[in-house]
């Protein structure tokens, strides 16, 4: 199909190859999820099956849920029913992947650290003593 990818565990520059990032296929700890969020990058979610206590699962039901991303239970799935769900996101028939990057976006405007350090400011601005 042509599609450019690059399969990796970790790279130092993570955060400057995050900015040319279109679509995410990952495992569901915090820390990957939340960088995905934080670079509005919808997601297909792959919880790992023996996680602590299915922790993995309900952080990606909790994304799914709000419909950021796509969940895959690799326990009943294929790699028909994967390249299935691939061949949707890149034809955007449904407009499925503008949906979840808005509702991505959504999420992380409310929570973006620069306006948590601003309303930070601004409050202890407010209660500043003279």
């Amino acid at each position: 199909l042509k599609i450019e990818n690059e399969l990796f565990t970790y790279d130092e520059n993570l955060y400057q190859k995050m900015k040319s990032i279109d679509v995410a296929i990952t495992r569901c700890g915090a820390s990957a999820i939340s960088d995905l969020i934080y670079f509005n990058i919808p997601f297909i979610a792959v919880p790992l099956p023996s996680s602590k206590d299915n922790h993995q699962y309900y952080n990606a039901r909790y994304f799914s849920d709000l419909d950021c991303c796509w969940l895959i239970d690799q326990n009943n799935s294929s790699n028909q029913k994967i390249f299935k769900l691939l061949l949707s996101i890149i034809n955007d028939k449904n407009n499925e992947y503008h949906v979840k990057k808005k509702n991505i976006e959504k999420i992380s405007s409310l929570y973006n650290w620069e306006k948590i350090n601003q309303k930070l400011v601004d409050t202890f601005n407010e209660n500043k003593i003279s």
